[in-house]
């Protein structure tokens, strides 16, 4: 179970078994949080995701979906270079909406990796 599955069960359970321990808010919409669960757990078990929610390779630098992101990454010299050079590729059709923003976040922590490397290096400052 993920956490938001798990965060939602506690919800629910709260208000149906809390009491007075409950707030107003959340027993007077009780039905509300029990539809939320039935359709997280719906979700899940049709293996569908949530907006925003991802499993695949996104943050870390690791772009595995594309060999074109992959090789622009690795010439990049800087943050706004990178950013510009994903930016283009995805107007230009070469790459999709998802290798798009694979792209610029591994340019956003491949420079502030790089970043943190420089100011420990200088011990610093």
């Amino acid at each position: 179970m993920n956490t938001l599955m798990l965060v939602v069960v506690a919800l629910v359970a709260l208000c149906y078994c809390g009491g007075k321990y409950c707030p107003k808010v959340l027993s007077s919409n009780k039905e509300m949080l029990l539809g939320v669960l039935v359709g997280v757990a719906l979700c899940s078990f049709m293996d569908l995701r949530l907006e925003g929610i991802e499993d695949g390779p996104i943050l870390g630098g690791n772009v595995t979906t594309s060999e074109t992101v992959r090789s622009h990454l690795m010439e990049a010299e800087d943050l706004p270079q990178c950013t510009g050079t994903m930016a283009r590729l995805y107007t230009d059709g070469t790459i999709n909406a998802d290798q798009h923003m694979q792209g610029v976040q591994a340019c956003s922590r491949q420079f502030a990796d790089a970043h943190a490397a420089r100011e420990q290096a200088s011990g610093g400052r």
